[in-house]
């Protein structure tokens, strides 16, 4: 829907409490996933309310919450080309374990000396993970490689 980009303001959905808990977590945080940095991408992200699985009937497994997402004018970052972005932001959170250079490397074929030397222009050490990064070091990442 936010790939989209319709004419609407906000998003106003109700989902799993842990979905809700990782979509609207701050970039970089350990919390973080690739929904995060997509969706941080697109809108500003608030969680309004939890509900109890109680408020249900038959009463299902999980929590929910329902959370609002305010669609931006424009990206809070420049990138230039958002797919080669969004393909970063997924193989950074692919194999979240294994360092930055070793999943970016194993999963879309860069060449670690140039991941190693984009890092260090970002004034990054080599043993980053992707969950470490905001959202404006993946943009800077994607362009630098």
């Amino acid at each position: 829907l936010l790939e989209s980009k319709l004419p609407i303001d906000n998003i106003t959905v109700m989902v799993q409490l842990e979905a809700a808990e990782r979509i609207c977590a701050e970039v970089g945080s350990r919390e973080a996933g690739a929904v995060t940095a997509a969706v941080s991408f697109y809108a500003e992200k608030e969680i309004l309310f939890e509900v109890s699985r109680k408020s249900f009937m038959p009463s299902p497994n999980v929590d929910s919450a329902v959370i609002k997402l305010n669609i931006l004018k424009e990206p809070p970052i420049a990138v230039n080309d958002e797919k080669k972005f969004f393909r970063l932001v997924k193989a950074c959170f692919a194999q979240r374990r294994k360092t930055l250079v070793n999943t970016v490397s194993n999963t879309l074929g860069i060449e670690k000396t140039k991941l190693r030397e984009a890092l260090k222009n970002l004034d990054l050490p080599e043993t980053v993970r992707g969950e470490q990064l905001n959202l404006e070091q993946l943009g800077k990442l994607s362009e630098l490689i």
